[in-house]
Parts: structure tokens; sequence; C-alpha cells
């Protein structure tokens, strides 16, 4: 089965005995696997601040607009 997120995926690309170490290297792997994790961080913490936003303006409209344009008035 294929891992459903980034998150995933990288852990089981870091693994010590993973197919994509065997095949590219460890070098390889640990520079990208890092690039990776790095990249789920920010995202997690984006997703994080604003969802906490829309959580908290629960009484905002979100249907009279770009949705990009109400993220950014939350932001």
């Amino acid at each position: 089965m294929l891992p459903c997120s980034l998150e995933a995926a990288t852990a089981r690309m870091m693994r010590p005995s993973s197919v994509a170490r065997e095949t590219l290297g460890d070098e390889f792997i640990e520079h990208y696997g890092g690039t990776r994790e790095h990249e789920v961080h920010l995202w997690n913490q984006a997703v994080t601040n604003w969802e906490g936003k829309v959580n908290a303006s629960h009484k905002r409209n979100f249907s009279d607009g770009p949705l990009v344009e109400r993220y950014l008035e939350l932001a």
C-alpha cells in the first residue's frame, strides 16, 4: 500500500532498509529526505495557523469570495 501523505512517504523512504536507500544510496536519501521533512514541517505550521484562524472566526462567510482572498484577510 502506498503512503497517504508526504510525511508517511518520507518516513518510509528514510527507513534504514528502504528500497530507496538500496537504490539511491544513503547520502542522497539523507539529503533529499531532510528536504522533505523540512517541507512537511513548514506545511504543518502553515495549515495549523490557518485552521486556527478559521476556527476562531467561524462567523465569516467563505462562500462570498475567493478562498485565497479570505485566507489573506485572516493572516
